[in-house]
């Protein structure tokens, strides 16, 4: 699939309920203060949506310190009207492909980036085209964490199977099940993590797994190899 196909699925926006509007807004700024996040480092959110999880950290950081990116003008424009209510510091926000992050801020280098519920989105392509990306605009000891649903038993990739965390082909349906079938055509992944280790490899990064998030996804770290 193209990447501009994504704009055209995404267009109205993303959509939660308010349970999950409540807990994603704490666990990530959380989570990235916990590893090292500090106001004075440059913070890239990927498929950034409305910041239903980083609106925190705009006023957190100093100000231009946040970069967010979304498929989604609908998103941005969403974003960028919570931030006009609640925050006092403005983030630069844009809309358009992840492919474009290193056109999109050429002199930016980012200590930390985030891709919540991203990679489970994307076909392969467009993976190895973000890993390049990241590749460019990390800063020598910065930190991406990505999160996907992790499935080594496929050879690379496949439709979300349901429970692709703990999958087994004998205790989960089968790639053929008509649930993986299903996901894959709404655009939900799961990924073989070891593939994900071999393209970063190809990109000069290094894949850490540090385990499951409370959404059933799997939280991977990805550096500069040393």
């Amino acid at each position: 699939m193209k990447t501009w196909l994504y704009a055209i699925y995404w267009r109205g926006g993303y959509k939660s309920t308010g349970e999950e509007e409540t807990w994603a807004k704490r666990v990530q700024p959380i989570f990235l203060r916990d590893q090292g996040l500090k106001p004075h480092h440059n913070f890239l959110d990927i498929g950034c949506g409305y910041l239903r999880g980083t609106l925190e950290l705009v006023d957190y950081l100093e100000e231009g310190r946040f970069f967010g990116i979304d498929v989604s003008s609908s998103n941005i424009r969403r974003a960028k009207e919570r931030v006009s209510r609640q925050c006092n510091n403005r983030p630069n926000l844009i809309a358009g492909s992840l492919l474009g992050i290193s056109r999109f801020w050429p002199t930016v280098k980012f200590d930390f980036v985030l891709a919540a519920s991203v990679f489970t989105h994307l076909w392969p392509a467009e993976i190895e085209g973000c890993l390049q990306q990241v590749e460019r605009v990390l800063n020598e000891n910065g930190k991406f964490f990505a999160t996907v649903f992790k499935d080594n038993t496929v050879s690379k990739y496949d439709g979300w199977c349901g429970s692709c965390i703990n999958h087994t082909l004998e205790t989960h349906p089968s790639p053929k099940s008509v649930t993986r079938r299903r996901n894959y055509l709404f655009l939900n992944f799961c990924y073989n993590t070891l593939w994900i280790s071999e393209v970063a490899k190809k990109c000069k990064l290094e894949v850490r797994e540090i385990g499951p998030t409370e959404i059933g996804q799997f939280m991977l770290e990805i550096k500069r190899t040393d």
